[in-house]
């Protein structure tokens, strides 16, 4: 959870996928629409990778359905250093 001004700023999800091989899936992650392209996605992502790699995880899983409504979701991904 990333705290924001006036509240919540987003919140992200993980769970082990396969914890022989050490992967992690993101079950969600989201932003609040008020704190979007303000780096909250990306302090998520990080945070998430911190915790995953501290939990022993070599592997960070995330499944992004197609479409406009997760555009922004896929680029930031991107940005972030995943790959399709």
């Amino acid at each position: 959870v990333l705290a924001g001004r006036g509240g919540l700023g987003g919140a992200a999800v993980v769970k082990p996928a396969d914890e022989q091989a050490g992967a992690f899936a993101v079950e969600a992650l989201t932003v609040a629409a008020g704190h979007r392209r303000a780096g909250y996605g990306t302090a998520l992502l990080a945070a998430v990778e911190a915790e995953v790699a501290a939990a022993g995880g070599r592997v960070l899983l995330v499944d992004v359905p197609g479409g406009g409504a997760f555009a922004a979701g896929r680029q930031l991904l991107g940005r972030c250093g995943f790959v399709p």
